[in-house]
């Protein structure tokens, strides 16, 4: 029988070049991807002093780096971004904290801006000389406008909506974001639905109808 010789893995300490502090030469400690003169392939600043690094300029670029992220959530991209990313990160908050019910999307972004692709093309054989950005409720043109220093700011954002924006609508309340039950509309039409049902709506059509017989 072969004798088998034990070893020992032995892992070589890497000083952080910002704090000195010496910290096992790992991703846990340092990030990956250093200069080309590294010869492990780590940065040279631990991950914690990059971190502060990080902080202390956003702090002390915070106006102009506001300015360039306000310019960016202005456009197409950057708004529709916003908004779609949106309804995946609330659907990872805890319910407990938020004190509210949380949509856990079952469908992927992809699958969002495909759907928002068709929704698009339904429009254009709609509205033939437009470029299919219209509300599905309302057939109003939607805009992609965001107030300096409002984003991620909770309910000031909506106490400051503007209603002609685009927003992703679940069609029935009661259901998740999922195939058949998003709806690209504007913000104001979202507002004034709301958590109103679908069988809420029938409900609000027939007495409506009574009331306006001839």
């Amino acid at each position: 029988m072969t004798n088998v010789v034990p070893f020992t893995v032995i892992i070589a300490n890497k000083s952080c070049t910002k704090c000195k502090e010496e910290f096992p030469a790992t991703s846990k400690y340092f990030w990956k991807g250093g200069s080309k003169k590294s010869k492990l392939g780590l940065s040279s600043w631990c991950i914690k002093c990059d971190r502060m690094r990080g902080r202390v300029y956003k702090y002390k670029n915070a106006t102009r780096l506001a300015k360039s992220n306000n310019i960016y959530i202005n456009t197409e991209t950057g708004y529709q971004k916003d908004i779609i990313n949106g309804i995946f990160s609330r659907g990872r908050k805890d319910p407990i904290k938020t004190k509210r019910k949380i949509w856990v999307p079952i469908i992927t972004k992809d699958e969002i801006y495909h759907l928002l692709n068709l929704h698009y093309q339904h429009m254009k054989k709609i509205f033939p000389e437009s470029d299919g950005r219209f509300c599905s409720y309302c057939r109003q043109p939607w805009t992609y406008i965001r107030r300096l220093g409002t984003r991620n700011q909770g309910k000031q954002v909506r106490k400051q909506s503007i209603e002609t924006n685009f927003s992703v609508d679940r069609l029935d309340t009661t259901l998740t974001y999922q195939k058949g039950n998003i709806v690209f509309c504007c913000q104001g039409c979202n507002n004034r639905k709301n958590q109103v049902r679908i069988e809420d709506m029938v409900n609000i059509m027939n007495v409506w109808m009574e009331r306006n017989r001839t």
